[in-house]
């Protein structure tokens, strides 16, 4: 058994990059991916100037007895965040291509609920590359649905959530 996964992160950081890249509509992921990683270490300057400057106003209010600003928060590196293209491929799954898998049990993507309508373009893209990757065109994928959760309301059938539960009943029929 192969655990590859990381709480919250979307379906494309199972998909190997250059399976991404190729796909007119999810291609979209890869390119906004090398834009905000090119602009990263510009940013990060940025944020680090605003903390700097938060740091001599907080420590005027702390100086004067009073309630800080509240802090800037940090950014997060997208080179090393599980919501980056193909990171969990690269990291978990690659290491043991070649190898022998009898099945994959799916149970991510929360993080591409939002995204629902391009869900089954990336989910269908993960398969068809873990197949060739792993030499098995038979290799069974099981989807665990993700749970439904919130409120109990019948009329809230037309969330983002509930949409990508569809879309993932519909992958787990396609490819099981």
């Amino acid at each position: 058994v192969v655990c590859c996964a990381a709480g919250g992160s979307t379906a494309e950081a199972g998909v190997p990059r250059e399976v991404l890249g190729s796909h007119a509509t999810v291609g979209r992921i890869v390119r906004d991916y090398d834009i905000d990683a090119a602009s990263y270490p510009a940013r990060l300057e940025a944020r680090r100037a605003e903390f700097d400057a938060w740091k001599v106003k907080a420590d005027a209010e702390l100086a004067a007895l009073r309630i800080p600003p509240g802090c800037p928060q940090g950014l997060e590196d997208p080179r090393t965040s599980v919501y980056s293209p193909a990171l969990l491929f690269n990291a978990m799954l690659s290491p043991f291509v070649p190898g022998t898998f009898r099945g994959v049990l799916w149970y991510q993507g929360e993080s591409n609920a939002a995204r629902w309508g391009e869900a089954a373009e990336v989910l269908h893209a993960m398969v068809s590359a873990w197949r060739v990757r792993l030499g098995r065109r038979d290799l069974r994928f099981f989807t665990v649905q993700l749970a439904n959760f919130g409120t109990r309301d019948a009329a809230k059938t037309d969330t983002p959530w509930a949409r990508f539960r569809e879309t993932q009943e519909r992958f787990a029929k396609e490819t099981a």
